[in-house]
């Protein structure tokens, strides 16, 4: 292992090692679904929010918060194939992934559908607030993996 002058721990071929970004995203996978579990059951339970409403049900929200975890993982490995600086390209684009995601809560407030019939402005903000924690725990532990702070 070397690291190089912009912080970013490599292995021989100047590369961040693949097994440690896999392990990265794996805990940054378990972390996130842990505290999003807990956030959308807190949620149910103080807002309210109707039992039919799937994004805070435990199956959706374990599902998709691990699933978008791991394409974010496969995004950084991608990433630090190919940047010079693959920490920072990479917090670039997750800011745009966590931007994006956004709009799908947004669609679901503005949806005149009787499936979002009682979903109210609080409940979206906990999905946003469930997207900033996801993106706020990968984005923090693969950084740090390619820095090299975590072992």
């Amino acid at each position: 292992m070397a690291t190089t002058a912009t912080g970013t721990t490599t292995d021989r071929s100047g590369r961040i090692p693949v097994s440690r970004i896999l392990r990265a995203g794996l805990i940054a996978a378990v972390l996130a679904a842990i505290v999003n579990s807990v956030i959308s059951q807190i949620a149910r339970v103080i807002l309210d929010a109707p039992d039919a409403f799937a994004p805070l049900r435990l199956p959706a929200v374990l599902l998709s918060t691990v699933g978008f975890i791991l394409l974010g993982t496969v995004v950084f490995l991608g990433i630090s194939r190919f940047a010079r600086r693959p920490v920072q390209v990479f917090q670039i684009a997750a800011v745009i992934a966590l931007l994006l995601s956004f709009s799908n809560p947004f669609f679901i407030l503005n949806a005149e559908s009787e499936r979002f019939a009682g979903i109210t402005g609080p409940i979206i903000a906990v999905l946003l607030l469930m997207h900033t924690a996801a993106a706020a725990i990968t984005v923090t532990i693969l950084s740090r993996t390619g820095r090299g702070q975590t072992r």
